[in-house]
């Protein structure tokens, strides 16, 4: 894995100097394969298109700009080739079991609405 990465996402409408409302992501660069850096780890495109360039920070920055969030698929891949997989997968394993719901029926025993006495309704389109 290099240094440092690059971060990227689809530029500003030349036309309106305003950026889409559909761009939402914040996309780490390819540096290596057929696309370095031309499209993002999870195969967006990175290059420029009408009226969208694509705008690269160089290094990538520890938290997107305002109004971006992280691509998940990228960050995902980034975690894999920094060899933090295994880690990161372990760590929302652990989580998970910490904020694992009661199953309904071994709280309240079996046909009880949960938090209640009271027998659960019937289901919608259920016959009686």
């Amino acid at each position: 894995m290099r240094d440092h990465l690059r971060a990227f996402y689809r530029g500003y409408h030349a036309a309106t100097g305003r950026r889409a409302q559909q761009v939402r992501r914040l996309h780490i660069m390819r540096e290596d394969g057929k696309f370095a850096g031309k499209q993002g780890l999870c195969g967006a495109p990175g290059w420029g298109v009408t009226h969208s360039p694509p705008v690269v920070i160089d290094p990538m920055p520890e938290e997107p700009p305002a109004g971006l969030d992280w691509c998940r698929a990228c960050v995902g891949h980034a975690s894999a080739l920094a060899g933090r997989l295994d880690a990161h997968a372990a760590e929302i394993a652990r989580i998970s079991e910490r904020k694992a719901p009661v199953p309904a029926a071994a709280a309240d025993g079996p046909g009880v609405a949960r938090g209640s006495s009271a027998p659960a309704p019937p289901s919608p389109g259920a016959s009686l």
